[in-house]
């Protein structure tokens, strides 16, 4: 089952829902400030899911990556599934939308 946190909370909304990704239902609180995020299906995840989120949002996986290399990483796999982090710079991508 996918969860995520919302982000854009104030400590003082303590506790903070955990939503399923996919129904959009509360499945739980989580008692302090979200700083991770369990999604062990991220990479599957639909591509508007993997493009419309950004490091405010929190989503990453629980522990794993730091919420921007998170981030790179499915965005790159989403637009280049042959992309290996480690092997390289990151490549420039030019979507019309976003300034590179």
């Amino acid at each position: 089952m996918r969860h995520y946190v919302g982000g854009g909370f104030h400590a003082s909304d303590a506790p903070f829902p955990l939503v399923d990704a996919v129904t959009g239902r509360a499945v739980g609180e989580v008692p302090e400030a979200p700083r991770t995020v369990v999604d062990r299906a991220v990479p599957t995840a639909p591509k508007a899911l993997r493009h419309t989120f950004d490091t405010r949002d929190l989503l990453v996986e629980a522990g794993r990556r730091p919420v921007g290399e998170r981030q790179e990483l499915l965005t790159h796999r989403a637009l280049d599934p042959t992309w290996d982090r480690d092997a390289g710079p990151t490549p420039s991508y030019d979507d019309g939308d976003t300034p590179c």
